[in-house]
């Protein structure tokens, strides 16, 4: 597999955030919709044997990436005064974004180079559920109800890993070109959602770390025996998902929840188990859905290496 980049321009409001597991279920869908339901059975062959396809990453802002969920003492060594040091936290938690060229310095010097980058606008958005018999809002279920409104405020870029003996990477830009004209997440049938190519796929590699550890682009499900736990760290994602396309109206569109480790994850592994250079970690989920049984969630996270250093004098 090979890792591309493509940076797109979103435009007009979202509900959804751009995430790779999500990506992946809508790239289905659109390998169904445009190269037939028998190309993605080829394609899905072995997913859940850690052979899959292609890997989204989340779409971040262009030129940087996020920053390791690491303890604090992996980037800066504790302060005497505890007043500075409560200041200097919070300032320091508000700063998500590294530039991407910098990735591959030891964590301990990269505390100043973080960034905060406001890239969403969050409002709050007012709809109506109508009486599907009086075609009015009657109170209970039927009455007004707020949803959350995102719209991207600058340029984005998406990771994607391919495998090109099973997709090629001009079908990958044809069909995120297709995804983005019909509109990606929540309420993409009412307009929501698109977004723009602003060039073609291209390769790239990322510093050449030697390492153990590797920072995770995408939401995945770590195969747990394989990790050093106690030099692993990530936050919680729960995905509640829910079908896409016609199968959004059956009986039951709902998938099953999958707890996954966040994006920005990091993941050390053990020496027994030590991959040589991964491209990807994670597994492949199956049996999340009721109506539909060949679902799969991707669980699988693009990665790049990390050289993970405690700051000196670190507890």
């Amino acid at each position: 597999m090979n890792l591309y980049q493509i940076n797109i321009r979103p435009f007009g409001s979202f509900y959804s955030s751009i995430k790779g597991d999500m990506l992946f279920g809508m790239f289905c869908w659109a390998v169904v919709e445009n190269l037939g339901e028998e190309r993605l059975k080829k394609c899905l062959e072995g997913y859940t044997q850690n052979r899959p396809f292609i890997v989204f990453s989340d779409a971040f802002p262009c030129g940087y990436l996020p920053k390791p969920t690491l303890p604090f003492t992996y980037y800066q060594k504790e302060q005497k005064d505890r007043s500075e040091a409560v200041r200097n936290r919070k300032d320091f938690k508000r700063k998500n974004w590294l530039a991407a060229d910098k990735i591959g310095m030891p964590t301990n010097q990269m505390s100043k180079l973080f960034q905060e980058i406001p890239y969403i606008a969050k409002s709050l958005y007012t709809a109506v559920h109508l009486d599907p018999v009086s075609q009015h809002t009657s109170g209970g279920q039927y009455s007004a109800y707020t949803t959350e409104q995102l719209s991207y405020t600058k340029d984005l870029t998406l990771y994607v890993l391919i495998d090109e003996q099973r997709i090629s990477p001009s079908e990958v830009q044809t069909l995120l070109q297709y995804i983005g004209q019909s509109g990606y997440g929540k309420k993409a049938s009412a307009g929501n959602g698109k977004f723009e190519l602003l060039d073609d796929l291209k390769a790239v590699e990322f510093s050449d770390v030697s390492s153990p550890s590797y920072l995770t682009l995408a939401p995945c499900v770590p195969q747990q025996q394989t990790f050093d736990a106690n030099k692993s760290f990530y936050h919680i994602f729960v995905r509640f998902g829910k079908h896409g396309n016609m199968a959004a109206r059956s009986g039951c569109p709902f998938k099953k929840p999958v707890m996954t480790a966040d994006t920005g994850a990091v993941f050390t592994f053990l020496p027994e188990h030590k991959v040589d250079k991964p491209k990807f970690i994670g597994t492949g989920i199956s049996n999340i859905s009721q109506t539909e049984p060949a679902t799969v969630f991707q669980g699988y996270a693009p990665v790049i290496p990390l050289k993970i250093t405690e700051a000196e004098h670190g507890k």
